[in-house]
């Protein structure tokens, strides 16, 4: 399934949802892939920052990727209150878990 273009404070962009994986591009490019199930909300990509509200339960082995960060200092990745790693792929491997409200994924970046 595909949207687009659709109109952000970034540009058109398109949402893109295939086997498995969400991702979202603008123009060429990605800014987002994530295999997360669910709904993500509050999605904010600007230059060296990115939040979203993850849904309550995400599963082991869950993943988001952004390409903005490769080459890049990450400051701070935290999923709520827990550090999350980045690899020099920019993949983030989010704590798995389930809670009763949506937890908040932040990336700081330089």
């Amino acid at each position: 399934m595909r949207l687009g273009p659709l109109q952000s404070p970034a540009g058109p962009i398109h949402i893109e949802r295939a086997n498995g994986c969400l991702t979202v591009r603008h123009a060429t490019h990605e800014l987002l892939t994530t295999n997360v199930p669910g709904r993500l909300s509050h999605i904010r990509l600007e230059e060296g920052y990115v939040s979203l509200q993850l849904p309550p339960s995400v599963p082991p082995g869950s993943t988001i990727t952004l390409p903005r960060v490769i080459g890049r200092t990450v400051v701070l990745a935290r999923v709520d209150e827990s550090d999350v790693q980045c690899t020099k792929e920019g993949v983030f491997t989010l704590p798995a878990g389930s809670t009763a409200s949506p937890r908040t994924f932040l990336v700081v970046y330089r």
